[in-house]
């Protein structure tokens, strides 16, 4: 059984689309998440705000709701419970907002290419870290995407395959941890080259921190 850790952010409506900035007053878009890479948790990629499509959610449903029947644990129970009611809302949301015009068919349909082709690239990610049984729901949920997207085109999965055949993107890496002894030696390198900017452009030194006990390097510089 897969853990869930928990079903991610509480689901909330999501606002109509704001209208379009005026001619040079457009602000800088965050980067895609597709271009910086699938991240691995489970808390991010098994959020209910995570997925774009209304087959996948009606699947987690129907997968969460047989695990219902067999789970012992409380916790676990309450954690599906609660996953099994965000999915049940977010359908109604997307059904809300394609019947009221809110969210076209063809943004509908845009947004589960990206979401097809973001998935594929986290399945084989989760896949080559050993997360097999994640890389196996994920797998299930671009299937899933695939034919509903095929079946609204009629047919036509022209689109996709030109999905399929681009390069992958690596994930995120983890930040590695950074020892007392780094932080000090960049603390002390940032110091140097703030002196020497202020030496260059004749800037008095100004003493920010007062600190007892400890040698100056810039010493020899002050008198």
């Amino acid at each position: 059984r897969l853990e869930l850790r928990g079903s991610g952010p509480a689901l909330k409506p999501l606002d109509p689309q704001p209208q379009a900035e005026a001619a040079g007053d457009e602000q800088p878009q965050p980067q895609a998440e597709e271009e910086k890479g699938p991240s691995l948790d489970p808390e991010e990629f098994l959020a209910v705000l995570y997925l774009k499509s209304f087959e996948v959610m009606e699947a987690e449903v129907t997968r969460c709701s047989e695990e219902l029947e067999t789970v012992q644990d409380a916790a676990e129970k309450e954690t599906l419970q609660s996953r099994v009611e965000e999915l049940r809302t977010g359908v109604q949301i997307l059904t809300t907002q394609v019947e009221s015009g809110t969210l076209s068919l063809d943004d509908y349909l845009d947004g589960l290419k990206k979401a097809i082709r973001r998935d594929r690239i986290l399945a084989a990610a989760l896949q080559r870290s050993g997360m097999s049984d994640y890389a196996k729901l994920v797998q299930g949920w671009v299937d899933t995407m695939v034919k509903e997207f095929i079946e609204a085109k009629e047919g036509d999965d022209s689109e996709l395959k030109e999905d399929e055949a681009a390069e992958p993107v690596e994930p995120r890496p983890q930040p590695a941890p950074i020892s007392a002894a780094q932080a000090l030696a960049d603390a002390k390198a940032i110091k140097e080259g703030i002196e020497a900017v202020n030496l260059a452009m004749d800037i008095p030194e100004v003493d920010v921190v007062q600190e007892e006990d400890v040698e100056d390097d810039t010493g020899d510089d002050a008198g």
